[in-house]
C-alpha cells in the first residue's frame, strides 16, 4: 500500500506536521493502513482508515473513541496512549478524495509477542487505572 505524493503533501499541510523526510508502511493494520511519517517535527502515526464513516456506528465509535483518548490526556493518565491531532480545519479525521486519514504523534517503545507475569500485571494496573 502507498500513498500519493499529493496525498503524503496534504497530510503534512493539514496537520501542520513539517517537511517530510521518509514514508514507512507498517504492514500490521488488518482494517486500516498505518504509515510513519518521519518530519524534520518528529515521527508520526498516520492511519488510512479501511471504512467510510458514513455509517451511524463508526461516526459514533469514532467520537467515543477521541473522546476518550482525550479524557485521559486531561486527567494525565500515566501510560503513553495515542493523542489524535486535529486538522486545520479542528477536525480530527481529515478527507482526501474518497480516503480517509488520522494522524498522532508516534509513541516510542517495542512490540510485545508474549507477555510475561510483569506485563499482566502492568496492563491490569493500567486497566484499573483506566
Amino acid at each position: 500500500m502507498k500513498l500519493t505524493k499529493t496525498e503524503i503533501k496534504k497530510i503534512c499541510e493539514e496537520y501542520d506536521l513539517g517537511k517530510i523526510k521518509r514514508v514507512i508502511y507498517l504492514k500490521e493494520g488488518m482494517i486500516s493502513h498505518l504509515f510513519i511519517f518521519k518530519t524534520d517535527n518528529g515521527e508520526f502515526m498516520v492511519k488510512k482508515l479501511g471504512y467510510s464513516l458514513n455509517d451511524k456506528y463508526w461516526a459514533g465509535q469514532k467520537r467515543i473513541e477521541f473522546g476518550v483518548l482525550e479524557h485521559l490526556h486531561k486527567k494525565n493518565f500515566p501510560y503513553s496512549i495515542p493523542q489524535f491531532m486535529k486538522n486545520k480545519k479542528d477536525e480530527y479525521i481529515l478527507k482526501i478524495g474518497k480516503s480517509l486519514f488520522e494522524a498522532c504523534p508516534r509513541i516510542s517503545g517495542r512490540k510485545l509477542v508474549k507477555l510475561n507475569d510483569n506485563g499482566w500485571k502492568e496492563m491490569a494496573k493500567a486497566m484499573a487505572l483506566y
